[in-house]
């Protein structure tokens, strides 16, 4: 008895297993693929409008992603995939004027959809692009890679996406935000905007209090200076990298609250100042891992900023 019941829950695991990586006809998608419920639409010649069929005839199944590459997709609409069961949206190296949504959320896709990643598709240069996502209210991650987005604007981040916790702009030349760009997205809570443009950050482009956030990375960026009050109200905060800034100096009136609290902080490519500016550091206790190495005073150049603190409490 008990083998059959082993056999028998073995038998309904592999059903369940199986289903959930179906694929529907070759016939009813085509030129689209499908593998491992994944469907890959990336032939060229592949119109809106068949894109629009295909999409109708996978209704009925449960799909892992769906990947869009070298596509025309001008302004395009999310409802296209209105009755789409589907966790993540790929779109990758294709022509695209905007993302808009309706004014309703999709009774299907903005119920399952979780993820949006966009590589190499989206050129802000001349302030014109729309990005609308109001109608996928349940996003938890929005990747935006390899983009051309000079002015970060704040009309992309409304309060409908409140459930986004994580966000990623990577290497899309970032020189300003607008004001307040981040303040509806109470839920971060890991904040990644690396390769980017930027000299200046404000506490502002954050909401306040931050309850959620753990992860700020600001790497491959020129910031040669931190607000005082940039970690005002981040009580969850515990990474935190500047890695390859221009940051000389670390005061104890922007970092002393933030310093015992943080589980790792990168400041590694920074010309750090590592004399009596670090001198606050030696009376708190230092971030688990601290990565950096000094510039000035010449005796301890090239000396990790980790290995100083340290010493300096072996003495004590």
């Amino acid at each position: 008895m008990k083998i059959f019941i082993s056999v028998l829950w073995i038998s309904l695991f592999l059903t369940v297993i199986s289903s959930s990586l179906a694929c529907p006809e070759p016939g009813d998608i085509a030129p689209c693929t499908c593998f491992k419920a994944t469907i890959y639409c990336q032939e060229p010649n592949i119109t809106l409008p068949n894109l629009e069929q295909i999409m109708k005839n996978i209704s009925a199944g449960f799909y892992q992603r769906i990947l869009l590459k070298n596509l025309k997709l001008g302004n395009f609409s999310l409802e296209i995939f209105e009755n789409v069961d589907v966790y993540m949206l790929e779109i990758i190296e294709c022509e695209l004027s905007g993302i808009i949504s309706s004014n309703h959320v999709l009774p299907v896709f903005g119920d399952t959809l979780r993820e949006i990643h966009v590589y190499k598709s989206i050129n802000d240069t001349k302030g014109d692009f729309t990005l609308d996502l109001k109608s996928v209210p349940r996003l938890h991650t929005l990747v935006l890679y390899y983009s051309a987005i000079p002015l970060l604007r704040s009309i992309w981040f409304p309060e409908s996406l409140n459930s986004v916790t994580d966000l990623t702009i990577y290497k899309s030349g970032i020189e300003e935000f607008e004001n307040k760009v981040f303040q509806n997205l109470i839920n971060l809570e890991e904040l990644y905007l690396s390769s980017n443009k930027l000299q200046n950050i404000s506490r502002s482009l954050l909401p306040k209090p931050a309850n959620n956030l753990k992860t700020l990375d600001f790497s491959d960026n020129i910031i040669s200076t931190v607000p005082e009050d940039f970690f005002d109200e981040m009580m969850s905060l515990e990474k935190v990298s500047f890695r390859n800034n221009r940051i000389r100096i670390l005061p104890e009136i922007t970092w002393g609250s933030m310093w015992s609290q943080l589980k790792e902080l990168s400041l590694d490519g920074n010309p750090l100042a590592c004399g009596s500016e670090i001198e606050w550091m030696f009376n708190t206790r230092r971030p688990s891992a601290l990565f950096g190495s000094c510039a000035e005073p010449p005796e301890r150049k090239y000396q990790y900023m980790q290995y100083i603190i340290d010493e300096h409490s072996r003495r004590k």
